[in-house]
Order: structure tokens, then C-alpha cells, then sequence
């Protein structure tokens, strides 16, 4: 992949019909850059053990009475997943840069037409009935 996704889902969960869990972070851990499109996730090969990634599930997973690890099985026992994620701002910061802030800076202007491009892709929005931003 030479860009990050704007949003993501994971396996087939494009074509399903189930609820959704968009769970929006601050900017990727990536230094590939921003494209506006939507493109599948997969934490088995990519982030095994990201950290906001298992924060999403492991909460989703609090709440159903069940564990981070059962969750991310179901999801891939069925090929899908009900989180996708997506990021408030148009840029990746890796996480080893010091100061995020400047970067941050620079792309603020562009963040109301980036976050307007994710809220407006409905086949996947248009099932969401919970949004959680984590910053």
C-alpha cells in the first residue's frame, strides 16, 4: 500500500448489513500519505497489537461481555468487523516524531474537507450508530 485510507473496515464487512462502531483517531501512526478513499484494514498482518486498535476492540468487547482477543477471532472467523476506523486529520505522524504539533498545524485547514469526505461515504456511515473519537 504507498497510501493510507481515509477510512477502513476490515474483510468483507463492506458488503454486510450489520450496525457499525466508527472509532475516529488524531492522525495515523504512518508516514504514508492521506488518500481520500476507503480500503479494507487487516490487524492480523498490519497491526497485530496496535494499541488503538485493541483499545476499539477491547472496549466494543467490555461492553458485549466478552475479551479484546475473543473479538478480533469472531471477526476473523466471519471475515468481518463492526468497527471501522477513520482519523480527524488528513496526515499521517509517525509515532517516533517528537513534535507532532507543528505537523498537526499545518494540515488544520484541511481537516473540515477530510472529515467531510469520511462522513459522507454513506454505504458504510449510513450504518453507524456510534461514533467514538479518541484524540
Amino acid at each position: 500500500m504507498t497510501k493510507h485510507p481515509s477510512l477502513s473496515y476490515f474483510g468483507d464487512t463492506r458488503s454486510q448489513s450489520f450496525p457499525l462502531l466508527l472509532v475516529i483517531g488524531r492522525e495515523p501512526n504512518t508516514s504514508l500519505p492521506i488518500d481520500k478513499c476507503i480500503a479494507p484494514y487487516d490487524f492480523r498482518d498490519h497491526y497485530p497489537k496496535g494499541k488503538f486498535w485493541d483499545n476499539a476492540y477491547g472496549l466494543l468487547a467490555e461492553v458485549a461481555g466478552s475479551t479484546c482477543k475473543q473479538l478480533k477471532r469472531l471477526c476473523i472467523k466471519v471475515n468481518a468487523s463492526p468497527v471501522i476506523f477513520a482519523n480527524a486529520l488528513p496526515i499521517g505522524i509517525e509515532n517516533k516524531v517528537p513534535d507532532k504539533r507543528s505537523g498537526r498545524r499545518s494540515v488544520a485547514q484541511g481537516a473540515e474537507g477530510h472529515i467531510t469526505f469520511i462522513f459522507f461515504q454513506d454505504e458504510l456511515i449510513d450504518r453507524v450508530s456510534m461514533v467514538i473519537a479518541s484524540v
